[in-house]
């Protein structure tokens, strides 16, 4: 049980840090839908709408 809470603890600081960035990659793509692509029951996507490696530049170039 505290393992879990650790996880989930960890989880939601990345996600409170990861959300923007993916709002504005979202926006600026005109995307209307973003699909966590794993967990979302999604059986296909063209990985030329895969948008993760935009988000993870955006989020290297906000770290200091």
């Amino acid at each position: 049980m505290k393992l879990r809470k650790l996880r989930d603890d960890g989880l939601a600081k990345i996600e409170a840090r990861v959300m923007p960035v993916i709002n504005v990659v979202a926006k600026e793509g005109g995307y209307n839908l973003v699909f966590r692509k794993f967990e979302s029951g999604l059986i296909y996507a063209d990985d030329a709408m895969d948008i993760t490696n935009v988000v993870i530049a955006k989020l290297d170039a906000a770290t200091p």
